[in-house]
């Protein structure tokens, strides 16, 4: 394509090399960062719109907005500048497509694709929140899906500080009107609230591949936003389990206050669905119609502009009390044989019933010709005293004493800033401190405050320390860049002129072509430590033939998800186990590591509930046993830490089942080794993994054989 700043350096720095899509006020180019030797996308103002304010504004708000944020799944910014007349942003280059794209492709996702995905679109949602960012047009257009399956938010380019944010109306035609959310259709003032509706009608959207509303005109489709019911997403897919259904349609409540309250709230509850995919959450997802809540603003929108589609629309009527006179009532006495006719027939089903009262109110506003009912001002004062004691009693019993506690889990080991920005920890309150410690990697959690096990309420602060480096000059600190998908000579190059040394590995991968970087270790943002070795993955490309199945333990079952859809495997189920180690990690899978597999062979994998298993030695009953089984007893050493004095916990599994769950002193951290007899199993020898979890909450995993005689 012909442009005149193809081929275009920009600021000495950034050469301009295609053109990679054009939105509503820029244009986006794929370029090369000269300085830093790697690719980046630079989105440029258009010139018709370069000259005007209000656009120059909006542009530079993006670049502000997303600035601020640094988060995984939510797109980088690298740098902002305005010279040679051009006002542009340079951004993380994405390869991927968008999920419009993705859908368009495979029509509509499996429930637990959608899930995957909607999952990762929720932390970004939560990190936004927590800076004080509202999107305020999500949609699939605005989601990027890269190779390796992680979805990244893009285009902040409408987002405001919550706490200035006033609802843009309408007619400024940002945004989509198919994911809009009903205050923002009537010009309400809007809060984080208005990207979880959003996220609904994506989500919705996954599982169908249809949307929800749909009309002729803008206006047709905003209205139904407003007062409409949509079907049920297993009325289109029946395979779509009840628990989605309810999400989905909690996050689309039209009533603010019925809906999610914060992205991780929805987070959690995809969460407890994918570990048990028949649950119920017993929302009430009948909630349009007569449900629209008074205390929001009602006024509407000049629909005349609005995406360009010339629509007249005059100012709507107010609310009227519609209880005055029943319509039925009126019919009974004007024509009785109709009335009785209508009396006799099937009754209605609810939604039914929803949609004929919503008829009726618009027939009896019709009918009252602008009279004022004194009715109206008792039912608005009544409604108002409702609402006051319902919150009332909201934060009365979200923050008084309700006796429950949670366990406080080990953070021991992770990186600092990645526990206060996961959803999975939304009962807890953070501050973090730092303490100056050469012996773990920067960012690092050495230390928390409760510890772990500790019985704490909802909201508790919980305190981690975590390590930074002792050089008196903390600018020398050298951080890890992202490598990923990029040639192995640019990472070399990299560490080479930081003076660091490197190790090679190569794997197999489905998506990411061979040369180019799958990770790295310290991964993308971590401090390299002085005298440490970096390991490099790189890709040998896809291997259509078999191959050894990954070990994935101890590893965050999200990224392993991604992992297994990289390399062409499927995710048959995920189910939750109590185990003593982190949160969400990875404990068990089938096929077991070094099974021979292929793509399209399906995987369960078996993860971490964060809740320590209740202590079961082992038993010499022989009740407890297999009559028609040889059982015998063996015994086994294990290594404990030295460096650190305190309780280890030894587990012992073997087939999936645990042989020994049990803590053992370390004193003085002299103790280097533990046998641990009378444990019975079949005659013979069988494999064993032995996972250590020490006093600082280091982790040790390996395999071992015993044999039982």
């Amino acid at each position: 394509m012909d442009d005149k700043y193809i081929g275009k350096l920009l600021d000495g720095r950034y050469e301009i090399l295609d053109i990679s899509g054009v939105g509503g006020m820029a244009v986006v180019y794929k370029a090369r960062d000269r300085a830093l030797n790697r690719y980046v996308a630079i989105k440029v103002l258009k010139e018709e719109f370069a000259e005007d304010e209000e656009f120059r504004r909006r542009f530079h708000n993006e670049s502000q907005t997303v600035a601020r944020l640094s988060h995984h799944n939510i797109v980088s910014i690298y740098d902002v500048s305005h010279t040679e007349g051009l006002n542009y942003i340079v951004m993380e280059l994405v390869d991927g497509i968008t999920l419009k794209e993705y859908l368009q492709k495979k029509g509509r996702l499996s429930w637990q694709e959608a899930l995957f995905f909607a999952q990762q679109i929720a932390r970004a949602l939560e990190h936004a929140h927590s800076r004080g960012i509202i999107h305020q047009d999500i949609k699939p257009h605005n989601i990027m899906i890269l190779r390796d399956a992680t979805a990244k938010v893009t285009d902040f380019g409408i987002a405001r500080f919550a706490a200035k944010e006033e609802t843009r109306v309408v007619k400024e035609a940002i945004g989509s009107v198919h994911y809009i959310s009903p205050e923002q259709a009537r010009g309400s003032t809007i809060d984080y609230r208005t990207d979880l509706y959003s996220l609904g009608v994506v989500m919705y959207e996954m599982l169908t591949g249809k949307l929800p509303f749909d009309g002729d005109n803008a206006l047709a489709i905003v209205m139904q936003h407003i007062s409409a019911m949509p079907l049920m997403p297993s009325e289109i897919v029946p395979s779509i389990p009840r628990g989605m259904n309810e999400i989905v349609m909690h996050a689309m409540c039209p009533a603010v206050g019925r809906r999610y309250s914060s992205a991780s709230e929805l987070y959690t509850d995809l969460e407890r669905l994918k570990s048990d995919p028949n649950m119920s959450f017993h929302y009430n997802t009948e909630t349009r119609g007569d449900t629209i809540e008074f205390d929001e603003t009602q006024k509407l929108p000049n629909f005349e502009v609005l995406n360009n589609i010339p629509v007249h629309h005059t100012p709507a009527k107010p609310v009227r009390d519609f209880v005055v006179e029943d319509p039925i009532d009126r019919q009974r006495r004007a024509a009785p044989e109709e009335y009785e006719e209508r009396r006799s027939a099937p009754k209605p089903s609810e939604r039914e019933r929803m949609r004929e009262r919503e008829r009726r109110r618009r027939v009896e506003e019709d009918d009252d010709d602008g009279r004022d009912s004194p009715l109206l001002m008792v039912a608005v004062a009544l409604l108002a005293i409702a609402l006051i004691g319902g919150v009332a009693f909201f934060w009365f019993t979200r923050f008084w004493d309700s006796g429950e506690s949670i366990e406080v889990p080990s953070f021991v080991g992770a990186v600092y800033t990645d526990v206060m920005n996961d959803p999975a920890y939304g009962q807890f309150r953070f501050a973090s401190e730092g303490r100056e410690d050469d012996t773990q990697p920067a960012d690092t959690v050495i230390d928390q405050s409760p510890k772990q096990g500790t019985q704490v309420r909802e909201n508790a602060m919980i305190t981690l320390y975590y390590a930074t480096s002792q050089q008196d000059n903390a600018e020398e600190d050298v951080k890890m860049e992202d490598f990923k998908e990029r040639d192995l000579q640019v990472a070399l190059d990299f560490l080479e002129e930081h003076g660091f040394e490197s190790k090679v590995e190569h794997e197999f991968h489905e998506e990411i072509e061979e040369g180019r970087i799958i990770r790295t270790t310290p991964r993308s943002g971590q401090t390299i430590m002085p005298n440490e070795e970096v390991l490099i993955v790189v890709s040998d490309g896809p291997d259509d033939g078999p191959f050894e199945m990954p070990d994935y333990f101890g590893q965050d079952v999200s990224d392993v998800t991604a992992d297994l859809i990289g390399r062409g495997l499927t995710l048959k189920n995920s189910e939750a186990r109590d185990s003593s180690t982190p949160k969400n990690s990875v404990v068990a899978q089938e096929p077991e590591k070094g099974v021979e597999v292929q793509k399209g062979d399906e995987v369960t994998l078996y993860y971490s509930s964060g809740k320590k298993p209740e202590e079961k030695p082992p038993t010499d009953d022989p009740d407890a046993k297999d009559p028609d089984e040889a059982v015998g007893t063996g015994s086994i050493s294990v290594t404990l830490p030295t460096a650190v004095p305190g309780q280890s916990n030894v587990v012992i599994e073997m087939s999936g089942s645990q042989l020994w769950n049990n803590w053992h002193d370390n004193e003085n951290g002299s103790k280097g080794s533990v046998t641990i007899s009378g444990l019975t199993g079949s005659i013979g020898t069988h494999e064993v993994t032995v996972t250590v979890i020490g006093p600082d909450g280091s982790v040790q995993n390996y395999n071992t054989s015993i044999t039982f005689s």
